[in-house]
C-alpha cells in the first residue's frame, strides 16, 4: 500500500471567511496544486476541508433551537456582540430538533452551501489532475453524540473512505451537519473527521503510519495573533522570500512535542511543551522557546463554531498521542511557495504531506528548513 497522508484543507485557506460563501481563488489553487503534486509523488490521500464562510454563518444563523429543549441562550461575557455568541450556542452545533420546520430549514440550508463548496473544491482537484471523489458525512450516515464526539470510530464506518484510497481515488470530505444521539444534531467538524481518517488508516495499514497534515492560510501555530499581513492577498506569486514587518511581535512555535506516555484516546488532556520557535518578523532564525520567552496564547479573530485554532491545535496533538514515538508525524503549515530565504523557496505543505524525504520521515535538517509547525510524540 503506498503511503498514506490525512490532509485538512482549512476554511480559512479556502474561503473568505469575512464574507458569506466567497471562495478564495488563491487558496484553493494552491491546496489543488499541493494534492496533485503530492499524487504524482506517490501519495495516497484523504482530504477532509472546512466549511469557512459557507458554513459558519449559515450554522450560527440557525437559531430555532430556541424553542426545543436542548435551548440555552449565551451572552458573551467580553461584551462583545451578544447576538454572535447567541447564535453560537443557538446553532446547528448545539443541537436541535428536526421536527421544528424553522430549525429543520436553518439545517438543510447549511448542509446546502458546504455541499457548494465540497463540489468547487473537488472540481479544482480534478481540474488540477486528481482523480477526487466528494463525500458527505450525513449521506454517510455518521453520527455524533454529544458535540464533536463520532458516535463509532471503527473501520466499518469508515470503510467507503478505505476503499477510495484503494481504488486510487482521492476522498474529500466535508465539515458536516450530522444525526446527534444525544441532542438531535451537531456539527462534525473537518478537524474531527481528519482525526476519524487518520485512525482509520492507522487500522487499515498497520505497517503505514500516516502523515497528517493541516493547511491553513497562516504557516502554524503562533504564540498569539499577528498584528500584520504576511502575505499580501493580492500578490498573485507569493511573497518569496517572506517580507513581514520588523513590528511584528508574534512568534511561530516550530516544534511540539507530546509526551510518548500520553493518551489522548480516554479524551483527557495531552500534555505538551514547545520546543522550538521562530519570531515571524525573523523565521530564518530558530531558537529554544524558552529563550523566546514566548507566552502562548489564542484569541481567534472570527467566530469559527468548531472551536478555531484552538480545536485544530487539540486535535493535532490528540492524533499526535495515538501515533508511534518518533520524529513529527503531524504537522500544520501554508500550502503554496515560500521561503524565509531565497535560496530556499519551497512549498511546505507538500513537504509534510510526503514526509520531506523517501524514507517517509524528515531529518533534522528538513526540519529546520520547515515553515510550519511539526508535532511529535517523544519522551519527555
Amino acid at each position: 500500500m503506498p503511503s498514506v497522508a490525512v490532509v485538512k484543507f482549512g476554511g480559512a485557506v479556502l474561503t473568505d471567511k469575512r464574507q458569506r460563501g466567497v471562495v478564495d481563488a488563491r487558496g484553493l489553487a494552491d491546496c489543488a496544486r499541493v494534492a496533485r503534486l503530492a499524487r504524482d509523488a506517490g501519495a495516497s490521500l484523504i482530504i477532509a476541508h472546512g466549511a469557512g464562510s459557507f458554513g459558519h454563518g449559515a450554522t450560527r444563523r440557525t437559531r430555532a433551537t430556541r424553542r426545543t429543549r436542548w435551548t440555552r441562550r449565551a451572552t458573551d461575557a467580553r461584551g462583545g456582540d451578544a447576538v454572535a455568541a447567541e447564535a453560537k450556542a443557538c446553532g446547528c452545533a448545539r443541537g436541535g430538533d428536526l421536527r421544528d420546520a424553522a430549525f429543520a430549514l436553518g439545517v438543510d440550508g447549511t448542509r446546502a452551501k458546504v455541499l457548494e463548496l465540497n463540489r468547487l473544491v473537488v472540481d479544482a482537484l480534478r481540474d488540477a489532475g486528481v482523480n477526487a471523489r466528494g463525500m458527505t458525512p450525513w449521506r454517510e450516515g455518521w453520527r455524533t453524540r454529544g458535540p464533536g464526539r463520532p458516535e463509532t470510530s471503527g473501520r466499518d464506518e469508515g470503510r467507503a473512505v478505505l476503499d477510495a484510497v484503494r481504488d486510487g481515488v482521492v476522498p474529500v470530505i466535508h465539515g458536516d451537519v450530522v444525526e446527534d444521539v444525544a441532542q438531535g444534531t451537531s456539527v462534525l467538524s473537518a478537524d474531527t473527521i481528519v482525526e476519524m481518517c487518520a485512525k482509520w488508516a492507522m487500522e487499515e495499514w498497520p505497517d503505514e503510519c500516516p502523515r497528517v497534515v493541516f493547511c491553513s492560510d497562516v504557516f502554524g501555530v503562533y504564540d498569539s495573533p499577528p498584528t500584520t499581513r504576511i502575505i499580501n492577498a493580492d500578490v498573485t506569486d507569493g511573497d518569496v522570500p517572506l517580507r513581514v514587518n520588523e513590528t511584528e511581535t508574534a512568534v511561530l512555535l516550530r516544534d511540539i512535542i507530546v509526551d510518548a506516555d500520553a493518551d489522548a484516546s480516554d479524551g483527557t488532556r495531552v500534555p505538551w511543551r514547545c520546543a522550538r520557535a521562530s519570531p515571524l518578523a525573523r523565521l530564518a532564525e530558530a531558537a529554544d522557546a524558552a529563550a523566546l520567552d514566548a507566552t502562548f496564547a489564542i484569541d481567534d479573530a472570527i467566530a469559527d463554531v468548531t472551536g478555531g485554532v484552538r480545536a485544530k491545535l487539540t486535535t493535532a496533538i490528540a492524533i499526535a498521542s495515538y501515533l508511534p514515538p518518533g520524529p513529527p508525524r503531524v504537522f500544520l503549515a501554508r500550502p503554496g511557495a515560500f521561503a524565509a530565504e531565497p535560496s530556499r523557496v519551497s512549498d511546505h505543505a507538500l513537504n509534510a504531506i510526503l514526509a520531506f524525504d523517501a524514507r517517509g520521515a524528515p531529518d533534522d535538517a528538513a526540519l529546520n528548513n520547515f515553515i510550519g509547525t511539526a508535532i511529535a510524540r517523544r519522551a519527555p
